[in-house]
């Protein structure tokens, strides 16, 4: 992947953390599109952070230690399957932000 140059303008680092905190919620309030972004993903993963911690005791609650096993290592293997086909395809070249609510959505209802 390319990474754009690091810019010199208005954007540029301070040294300071506060200006740089400050710097970074101008750029994020500028671009509404991303700030919205940034707010559903930050509830997407406050969510899941109370599904990753109660997951195991929930498959275990009604199975065993290994079924729990299976559920993370097939849960594994989708990440890795996904991971790899991303890394094929590239992602789609327009309208991103679209498949990627349109991923959460998929993801959320499965």
């Amino acid at each position: 992947m390319r990474f754009p140059p690091t810019p010199k303008g208005q954007h540029a680092a301070t040294g300071s953390i506060r200006a740089d905190i400050a710097a970074g919620w101008r750029y994020l309030r500028e671009r509404g599109g991303l700030l919205w972004l940034l707010a559903i993903y930050a509830g997407v993963n406050f969510v899941m952070a109370f599904v990753d911690t109660l997951l195991i005791p929930l498959v275990v609650s009604f199975s065993s230690e290994a079924a729990a096993g299976g559920v993370l290592s097939a849960a594994g293997v989708g990440m890795l399957a996904g991971s790899l086909v991303m890394s094929t395809w590239g992602g789609p070249k327009r309208r991103r932000v679209a498949w990627i609510m349109a991923g959460s959505r998929w993801a959320a209802s499965v």
